[in-house]
């Protein structure tokens, strides 16, 4: 049973650091499921990094099964 981590994100904050901030939180917790970021909140303005979220993830994502599909062709 993991936690609930919760990232607010301010639109004051910087657009790459916090984006790569939340990917390796979200994603590199190496297994340690409750440790690992699970809600992201975005607050004003930040509202409109969304879209950059989603694309920051599935490219993250195209590349993973990109590399699996490799290991599966050797």
């Amino acid at each position: 049973m993991g936690a609930k981590n919760h990232a607010i994100v301010m639109p004051d904050a910087n657009v790459d650091a916090t984006l790569n901030a939340l990917v390796a939180a979200g994603f590199g917790a190496a297994g340690q499921r409750c440790m690992a970021l699970s809600t992201v909140v975005f607050v004003g303005d930040a509202k409109s990094w969304y879209h950059l979220f989603c694309f920051e993830l599935l490219h993250i994502y195209c590349d993973f099964y990109s590399r699996v599909l490799h290991l599966e062709q050797v």
